[in-house]
C-alpha cells in the first residue's frame, strides 16, 4: 500500500513513514485514556463509540486527496479503533479465573493484533485486484473501504451483542447494569440466565474514579517498567521486520510483485496465530505448575505460611525461552535481506519473529491482568504505551539507520538492546513480589 500512495500523493518513502509514526502515537496515547473510562462507565459503550467512529474516519481515508488530510485521519482513526485492544483484553479478564487467564488474555490480545500481521497481505491481494477497475495508483482506496465495511459489521454486532463485564458495574454478570448504555439487546434477550431478581451483590468490585493518568503510573513501577520494555522493544522489531519485507522485497535486487509480497506475508501471519493459541496455553500449564510447587513447599516447612505465591515467576518464567530465540531470530532475518541470501531464510526468520512477537503479547497481558485485576483496561494500556511509542521511534529512523549502519546493523543493534532487556526481566521475577508489599504498604498508610 506505501508504493501507490507514495505515487499518488508525490510523496518519498519517508513522508509516508512519518504517517506511520502518527498512527503508532495515535495507538500508544489514546488507550491510556479511554481505557480509564472503560474501567470506570464500562466496557461496552466505550467499545461501541469506539468502532463507530473507527468506521466515520475510515471512510474519510477511503476518499483521501492530499497528504494532510492522510496525516490528520491516521491519528484520528488509530485514537479511535487502539482504545479496544485494551479493553479487549480487561473483557477477557473479567470472564476468566487465575486458572485459565492466560488462555483467554493471550488468546485476546494476540488476536486482536493478528490484523496487524494479516493486513498488509489482504492489502496486497485488494490492491494487486484492482478493485473496481481502479488503476494501480488509486488500488489502495479499495483496503478502506474494505476496512470500513468490516468495521461496520463489527460495530453492529457489538452494538446488539457485547454484554457489560465490567465488575465494577455487573459484579459476577448477577447485577443489573444502571444505566441503558450497559445493557445490550441480546442481555434482554438471555436475562433470565443471569438472575438479575436475585443479584449477588457482594461480587460487585470496588467502583473507580476516572484517572488519566493511571496507565502512566502503571508504566513506572520498577516491576512493571522492565518487562514492558523487554517485550516492548521486540514488538518494534516485529513491526520493523513487516515494514522491512514490504520495502526491500519490492526494491532491487528483488523487485518483487505485490502479489508476490502478499504470499510472503502469509508465514507471519500464520505463524503468529499459531503463537497466540498455544502461548495462552502454555502460560496456564506454567502458572498451575508453579502453583503446585508453591503449596508443596508451604506444607513441607520450606517457605513460611505467610509467604505470597509469586504470581510474576508464575506468568513470565515461560517465555524467557523464546525471548532469547528472538534475537537470534531477529538479528539472522536483518542479515538475510542485508546479505540477499535465499529468500527462505527471509520467509522463515519472519514466521518464527511473528510467533515470538505474537505470543509475547499474551504473556505480556496475563501479566499485567494478574497483577491488577481491578483495573486491567488501564494495565494493558501502559503496555500498549510503551510498545507503540519504541515502535514509533524506531520506524521514525528506520531509514536513517539503514542509511547508516545498513539493515543488518540495525536489527542487530535492536537485538543487542533486547538481550539487555531480557536480562534485566528476571530481576522483577525474583525481587518483584517485594516491590509489590512496599507499594502496597505505602498506599495502605496514605489511606
Amino acid at each position: 500500500m506505501m508504493k501507490p500512495l507514495e505515487k499518488y500523493l508525490n510523496k518519498t518513502e519517508t513522508d509516508l513513514n512519518l504517517a506511520v509514526l502518527v498512527y503508532f502515537i495515535g495507538q500508544g496515547v489514546s488507550p491510556s485514556i479511554i481505557s480509564t473510562f472503560a474501567d470506570v462507565h464500562g466496557r461496552r459503550p466505550v467499545c461501541v463509540v469506539c468502532l463507530l467512529l473507527y468506521v466515520c474516519i475510515t471512510i474519510g481515508l477511503a476518499v483521501l486527496k492530499n497528504y494532510p488530510t492522510l496525516m490528520v485521519l491516521r491519528f484520528l482513526q488509530s485514537c479511535s479503533i487502539s482504545g479496544t485492544i485494551a479493553i479487549n483484553t480487561g473483557i477477557a479478564s473479567d470472564v476468566s479465573c487465575s486458572r485459565n487467564k492466560g488462555r483467554y488474555v493471550g488468546f485476546t490480545s494476540a488476536l486482536t493484533l493478528s490484523g496487524q500481521a494479516l493486513g498488509p497481505l489482504i492489502s496486497c491481494f485488494l490492491q494487486n485486484d484492482k478493485i473496481g477497475g481502479s488503476s494501480y495508483e488509486t488500488a489502495w482506496r479499495a483496503v478502506w473501504w474494505y476496512l470500513s465495511i468490516g468495521g461496520f459489521i463489527s460495530f453492529v454486532l457489538q452494538l446488539v451483542f457485547l454484554i457489560e463485564t465490567n465488575k465494577a458495574i455487573v459484579g459476577d454478570l448477577s447485577i443489573k447494569p444502571e444505566k441503558w448504555f450497559n445493557i445490550s439487546p441480546y442481555t434482554l434477550y438471555i436475562k433470565k440466565q443471569f438472575h438479575w431478581e436475585n443479584p449477588n451483590l457482594e461480587s460487585r468490585a470496588i467502583k473507580k474514579r476516572v484517572n488519566l493518568l493511571r496507565s502512566l503510573q502503571i508504566c513506572i513501577y520498577p516491576d512493571v517498567a522492565l518487562v514492558l520494555f523487554a517485550f516492548g522493544i521486540q514488538f518494534a522489531c516485529w513491526t520493523l521486520n513487516l515494514n522491512a519485507i514490504s520495502s526491500f522485497l519490492t526494491a532491487p535486487p528483488y523487485n518483487y510483485s505485490i502479489k508476490k509480497v502478499a504470499y510472503i506475508y502469509l508465514a507471519p501471519g500464520l505463524s503468529g496465530l499459531i503463537g497466540c493459541v498455544l502461548s495462552g496455553r502454555l502460560i496456564d500449564h506454567n502458572y498451575r505448575k508453579e502453583v503446585k510447587i508453591y503449596r508443596e513447599k508451604i506444607a513441607s516447612g520450606k517457605l513460611p505460611p505467610n509467604t505470597r505465591f509469586n504470581i510474576i515467576k508464575a506468568r513470565l518464567w515461560s517465555s524467557m525461552p523464546q525471548n532469547f530465540f528472538c534475537i537470534v531470530v531477529y538479528c539472522l532475518f536483518g542479515w538475510s535481506i542485508q546479505k540477499q541470501w535465499p529468500i527462505a531464510v527471509t520467509v522463515v526468520m519472519s514466521a518464527f519473529g511473528s510467533y515470538c512477537s505474537m505470543s509475547s503479547l499474551a504473556y505480556c497481558s496475563s501479566f499485567l491482568c494478574s497483577l491488577f485485576p481491578l483495573e486491567t483496561s488501564s494495565a494493558n494500556a501502559s503496555y500498549n504505551l510503551i510498545r507503540c511509542l519504541l515502535a514509533a521511534l524506531f520506524t521514525a529512523v528506520f531509514d536513517k539507520m539503514n542509511s547508516s549502519i545498513t539493515v543488518g546493523g540495525t536489527f542487530s543493534l535492536l537485538c543487542g538492546l533486547l538481550f539487555v532487556f531480557n536480562l534485566l526481566m528476571y530481576i522483577p521475577m525474583f525481587r518483584g513480589m517485594q516491590w509489590i508489599e512496599n507499594r502496597e504498604k505505602k498506599q495502605l498508610s496514605k489511606s
